[in-house]
């Protein structure tokens, strides 16, 4: 077998094991169409990514990162935090164009990598 094929093989297994994890926490997305990740290592050269960064991924990518080392399921405390994080951001956001400091411009925080 070569290596690209057990890669894949590798891959598929991750998002077998992603999805069983997913469905015994409370804040990882019922619908199963994306994960909440956590970055394990800073990838070259990309100053936005660090470790313990939450990001929301596919479940086919999300499972490559895991094989390729780069990322694990967030954890509960981890998503709620990158949501708590979120809101503070929008409701700041808001609060600032309510007060006719300028034009409310909504950027997401997190990458979602599909």
């Amino acid at each position: 077998m070569s290596q690209a094929s057990q890669f894949w093989l590798d891959v598929n297994e991750q998002l077998l094991i992603l999805r069983a994890a997913a469905a015994k926490s409370s804040m990882q997305p019922r619908d199963g169409r994306f994960f909440y990740m956590s970055t394990l290592r800073r990838r070259g050269g990309d100053p936005t990514a660090r470790a313990g960064a939450v990001f929301e991924s596919a479940p086919k990518l999300a499972a490559q990162r895991v094989v390729e080392g780069e990322a694990e399921l967030a954890s509960d405390d981890q998503v709620r935090a990158h949501l708590e994080d979120q809101e503070r951001r929008r409701a700041a956001v808001l609060s600032a164009s309510a007060r006719g400091k300028g034009t409310v411009v909504f950027a997401a925080p997190t990458k979602v990598i599909q």
